[in-house]
């Protein structure tokens, strides 16, 4: 995919063609709502000890309305809420639509009612899942020293870009639905791809001490 051209005016400094991480962040979680069923590639079963290769939403669905039935003041995912997880045309432009379904309260919940066996051990991958988004949305968004990406901190550094590798080969190769190549898929990587080209460009040829991601944002977080 092609995502830097030459710089016309100054052949030493590309133009990178950067995607809002905000938007396809919003555009993946309306397409894992609506399909429901994702299924990871087999060997990330192993890797990361989950129970089954199948993500399924439908377990988002049902702990919403868990909450509802069961919880009257604490609840597992206390964002979560029917508003967001099919929301109508207008609040799905908004960022929080989607950040309040897809968040770290989202797996914790899933995660604590696998243990009260309120829900199957296969809901444990759906919740990793959800985790992994969220990382991913955390780096690619990011407007803080704490998460800027820097290779004064190699160790740190590996990890973001690892993680965000990482999103980019399940995403690549995990089928959603019945099957199909879906748009969201494509937009995800081009700007997971794109943004690591650009720190990379940043940090390494341009010598950045440091690169927070949400500056290539268009929208606020």
């Amino acid at each position: 995919m092609v995502f830097v051209i030459p710089n016309p005016f100054n052949i030493s400094k590309p133009l990178f063609l950067q995607a809002d991480p905000l938007h396809v962040f919003k555009n993946f979680k309306t397409m894992s709502i609506e399909y429901q069923l994702i299924k990871l590639p087999a060997d990330v079963v192993p890797a990361y000890n989950l129970p089954t290769d199948v993500v399924n939403f439908a377990f988002v669905d049902w702990m919403d309305e868990f909450q509802e039935r069961e919880c009257n003041q604490l609840k597992c995912a206390p964002k979560l809420n029917k508003s967001d997880i099919r929301p109508n045309h207008f609040r799905k432009m908004k960022v929080v639509s989607a950040t309040n379904v897809i968040n770290e309260g989202t797996a914790a919940g899933l995660y604590q009612l696998v243990i009260e066996e309120e829900l199957p051990p296969e809901a444990q991958t759906t919740a990793w899942f959800v985790k992994l988004l969220v990382r991913w949305f955390q780096l690619m968004t990011n407007r803080s020293l704490q998460l800027a990406l820097s290779q004064k901190h190699p160790d740190k550094y590996e990890e973001a870009i690892g993680t965000l590798q990482l999103c980019c080969d399940v995403c690549r190769r995990m089928v959603v639905g019945g099957g199909g190549w879906k748009s969201a898929q494509t937009h995800f990587i081009i700007c997971t791809e794109s943004m690591l080209g650009l720190q990379d460009h940043l940090l390494s040829k341009e010598g950045f001490e440091f690169f927070r991601t949400g500056n290539a944002t268009q929208d606020t977080v």
